[in-house]
């Protein structure tokens, strides 16, 4: 007639069941690495499951026949929405890692390579990053003032005035002050990574342009 309820023991014993949480977090991110593991052993059968040869036609088991192509998934639950989106940003950080490494070498070997910048009808500034300095050239019929920064360690800053339609050198050295102004290549690459573009006018209309 009465219902027993759970007491404190129970509760207790519940929590004591649950892994704890760097073991869970363990379990998702090698659950991916798992699967292709057991992927990688051999085929599957897609009947009964058992693994068969890589070069059987028919299972040894059932006799189904077995399916075109090197893997079958077989009857293996999916993998959870944890592992992939953590497998996801695994991948994507080893994608930043690997591009940071090949990032210098490939502006080193192409220099050419996406070097033009330019901006929009509004505000026409043309930007050519070289590995000595940055040519820049007014596109417009007013004069500009125009204030340079790279995306370097410490940010590197240059300021250059521009008539219409005038084109100016800026030298890499021309960039910071003192001590803290780049070498060539800190600042060719501090140019790929990032250029900040902003001019004024004499009538004091402002643009910004980042490349």
């Amino acid at each position: 007639m009465f219902q027993e309820s759970s007491g404190p023991e129970e509760a207790r014993d519940s929590r004591e069941t649950r892994p704890p949480l760097p073991v869970m977090w363990l379990s998702i991110v090698t659950e991916p690495f798992a699967r292709v593991r057991e992927r990688m052993r051999g085929r599957r059968c897609p009947h009964c499951d058992v693994q068969v040869r890589a070069n059987e036609e028919h299972c040894g088991r059932c006799g189904g026949e077995l399916t075109a192509g090197m893997f079958s998934l077989g009857r293996s639950a999916p993998l959870s929405l944890e592992a992939i989106g953590v497998f996801a940003v695994l991948v994507f950080l080893a994608g930043l890692i690997v591009w940071s490494q090949v990032e210098p070498i490939l502006w080193r070997v192409a220099p050419g390579l996406l070097a033009t910048k330019s901006g929009p009808d509004a505000f026409p500034v043309v930007v050519r990053i070289g590995q000595a300095g940055l040519g820049v050239t007014n596109g417009s019929s007013a004069r500009w003032t125009c204030n340079l920064a790279l995306a370097s360690e410490p940010p590197a800053r240059a300021d250059v005035a521009l008539a219409p339609g005038e084109s100016r050198d800026v030298p890499y050295g021309a960039f910071g002050s003192g001590s803290t102004r780049p070498s060539d290549r800190a600042g060719y690459l501090g140019a790929r990574r990032g250029l900040d573009v902003r001019c004024v006018e004499s009538s004091g209309i402002r643009h910004s342009i980042r490349f």
